[in-house]
């Protein structure tokens, strides 16, 4: 079969003995071709597939880490007073009002679309000084980088506007700083096999929805993203950002 392949790249180019190629020679190159290419196409599938469940697995143990928290101090991560019992100073510390939003506006949930607040970024300081999750950023701001390209996760008590869903819920975004609206982040192709495998496939209803700053275009086919009719379109995008040019989606997780 190699010899066959070597003939075709090396050809004798004497016009004296020049000899062509038949159709079962031919073929079999094709077929080794379409092989090799197919065998690059899948390998790039599983590698992505990974990155997918080890992101699946990365949020399970950010629920954990939350539980552990809330069973183990009685408050959630980042609305607590650390600084009463874990090694903190008290610009760490919580309101304790049962929201993990803003430490300034007492039981105040945020809008999915809007900034990071405060207590957001405790979130990590927090379960970092209990030594209940690895990575998290050593410095401020507190970000927990995604297992997908370019991710940070976000936990807190957040308003789903698109269909007044509130709850605490792990955003998956692009921006690492807390300041400013998220930036899209994940793959549309990502957020539809996450969406299909552990929840509805809906990008409008469950607990895995597309968070408003997503591209409406193709996280949420259509203007609403609402209901479970919505659908993940799957149109040809750039790179990661916020105009509708962009196929890439801020991924919401209802967490509680």
């Amino acid at each position: 079969m190699f010899g066959v392949v070597r003939r075709f790249f090396q050809r004798d180019r004497r016009p004296s003995d020049q000899q062509g190629f038949t159709l079962v020679e031919m073929s079999i190159v094709l077929v080794i071709i379409g092989l090799i290419v197919g065998g690059i196409l899948k390998g790039q599938e599983i590698v992505n597939n990974g990155r997918i469940k080890m992101q699946v697995a990365q949020i399970d143990s950010v629920k954990a880490a939350v539980n552990t928290f809330t069973d183990k101090y009685g408050y959630y991560p980042g609305d607590f007073s650390a600084s009463s019992i874990l090694t903190s100073t008290t610009t760490w510390d919580g309101n304790e009002d049962g929201i993990v939003g803003d430490k300034a506006s007492s039981g105040t949930f945020i809008t999915d679309g809007a900034a990071v607040d405060s207590e957001m970024e405790y979130v990590w300081y927090q379960v970092q000084l209990a030594s209940l999750l690895a990575g998290v950023e050593q410095t401020a701001p507190y970000a927990y980088q995604g297992k997908l390209p370019g991710t940070v996760l976000w936990f807190g008590d957040m308003n789903w506007s698109s269909n007044a869903i509130t709850a605490k819920m792990i955003r998956i975004q692009r921006s690492a700083t807390p300041t400013g609206a998220p930036l899209t982040a994940v793959r549309t192709a990502d957020a539809q096999s996450i969406d299909q495998k552990y929840d509805d496939g809906s990008p409008g209803s469950g607990q895995i929805l597309a968070g408003t700053a997503s591209d409406t275009t193709n996280c949420c086919k259509g203007a609403a993203c609402s209901g479970s009719s919505t659908t993940y379109g799957l149109s040809a995008g750039t790179s990661a950002g916020t105009g509708t040019a962009a196929n890439y989606c801020v991924l919401l997780w209802v967490v509680q």
